[in-house]
């Protein structure tokens, strides 16, 4: 499955501009569901060239959730998620997963290009302003610009990872080039937060 953004009015060309699609919730629910967890359309998902903005919801992932099936890779190129809420939960931005549910089974995640930015997540527990990131393969996280995130406090719970929260179980971590600037959350780590990697390769950014 790919979704792509920046396509004219006849689709006969396409200029890869985040605002040139702009998909807003208005403050009335997630802006983007993709909710991949079976076997029968196990495959690669990328989804690129959007702007994701003022989505609110009371669950993880305020602006965008995109869930994949391994071994299928998963890859969120050159989009800007911006305002957007995670009322109670992580992930204020986007939650990205590509884990098989209950296992060690996984694939790959590319996240690159993207712009992060003003999103918040927290209330009961919340963790990851700009996003919340699950897998056991390789993730890859490169030329992102995250900024002005925010965990707020949580009533039950730890507020942490005001950037990201990228839990990989015994997965590897490829991040690189990023900007990761102003962010906060209240309790622990306002930038980014890893936990359980097999290995992490973290050279060259900005924080």
């Amino acid at each position: 499955l790919t979704l792509e953004g920046g396509w004219t009015g006849d689709f006969t060309s396409r200029d890869i501009q985040p605002d040139n699609t702009v998909l807003d919730g208005q403050n009335s629910g997630r802006v983007l569901k993709l909710n991949n967890e079976s076997t029968l359309h196990a495959g690669d998902i990328v989804v690129e060239g959007f702007t994701f903005r003022n989505g609110t919801i009371t669950e993880t992932g305020g602006g965008v959730w995109l869930t994949g099936y391994p071994p299928g890779t998963l890859r969120f190129l050159n989009n800007v998620v911006e305002d957007n809420t995670s009322d109670g939960y992580s992930g204020g931005g986007a939650f990205i997963r590509n884990q098989y549910t209950g296992s060690h089974t996984a694939g790959p995640i590319d996240i690159m290009g993207n712009i992060f930015r003003n999103n918040t997540c927290g209330g009961v527990s919340g963790s990851g302003g700009a996003a919340y990131i699950y897998s056991s393969d390789e993730t890859v996280m490169a030329n992102n610009l995250v900024h002005g995130n925010t965990v707020a406090t949580a009533s039950s719970g730890i507020s942490q990872a005001g950037a990201f929260l990228i839990v990989s179980c015994d997965g590897t971590l490829n991040m690189f080039n990023n900007t990761i600037v102003g962010n906060s959350a209240v309790d622990r780590s306002g930038g980014v937060m890893l936990a359980n990697q097999s290995s992490a390769w973290l050279p060259f950014h900005h924080v």
